[in-house]
């Protein structure tokens, strides 16, 4: 609790002096109290990682790796290797990490798609939904859903690492998901990834209408001020002005 109020005052310093200490508290009956100590940990990675402690945080992930029972739990682990290899500039190899996690789900996205795995692949989400456009996505459902920021990390490794084919393929598979369960906090960034590079292929009108909802749904979530803005200046500065005068998005892109 005193960490979490110490983030909110905006000092990551105290807060990680707090859970560096809450940790040490913790060793002698760790994982005995699995809530409690799987809640510890998960703060650590995610402090170590911000502050760029990258040791500390690598075995903070794999205690929780080995020691967590569900694989919901290890989601923000998972989420913290993969962003951890991106800090080497291994995009290529956060991506494939980044696969083979959200395989663990039941997802089976091939690792280096054919045209026949995309053919397939815009079947499922032509299914998924059901007639309808991009636009029903404005009526779905906002959840807490942590996947979802997997799944937005590894559309950006995989367009860092020039596998364009494997970006649409996670991009649609994000899109069903949240068919299925709502909107998570990094969805709409998966939406922006999607369209800006189906704008660079041409496919303009396709880019244009999901970077436009990639707007509408991104301000469910203004208080997250990092992942708001990002998406509003990412649809109007590579999608949005495809179809409309740049002078439109200038207040945007300031304010961004």
């Amino acid at each position: 609790r005193v960490s979490k109020i110490a983030k909110r005052r905006g000092s990551p310093g105290k807060e990680n002096s707090l859970l560096r200490e809450c940790l040490e508290r913790l060793q002698p009956f760790k994982w005995k109290d699995y809530n409690l100590s799987l809640e510890v940990y998960n703060a650590v990675i995610v402090s170590e990682y911000t502050l760029g402690n990258q040791d500390r945080a690598t075995i903070a992930i794999e205690e929780v790796l080995g020691h967590a029972k569900f694989l919901r739990d290890k989601v923000s682990a998972f989420l913290h290797r993969v962003k951890s290899l991106c800090e080497t500039k291994d995009y290529a190899m956060a991506a494939h990490e980044g696969v083979r996690v959200l395989n663990m789900f039941s997802y089976n996205i091939p690792l280096k798609p054919t045209k026949l795995d995309l053919v397939r692949e815009k079947m499922k989400l032509r299914l998924a939904f059901k007639g309808r456009s991009y636009a029903s996505l404005t009526n779905l459902p906002v959840v807490d859903d942590p996947l979802t920021e997997l799944f937005s990390e590894v559309c950006r490794d995989c367009l860092f690492s020039g596998q364009p084919r494997l970006v649409v393929v996670i991009a649609w598979t994000a899109v069903r998901r949240a068919i299925e369960k709502g909107i998570g906090r990094c969805f709409p960034l998966c939406l922006l990834i999607l369209g800006t590079l189906l704008g660079k292929k041409g496919n303009v009108r396709a880019a244009n209408e999901i970077g436009n909802v990639a707007l509408m749904l991104s301000e469910n979530f203004r208080k997250n001020k990092s992942d708001y803005s990002y998406t509003q200046f990412g649809s109007y500065a590579g999608i949005i002005f495809y179809l409309q005068p740049f002078r439109s998005g200038v207040d945007v892109l300031q304010q961004c």
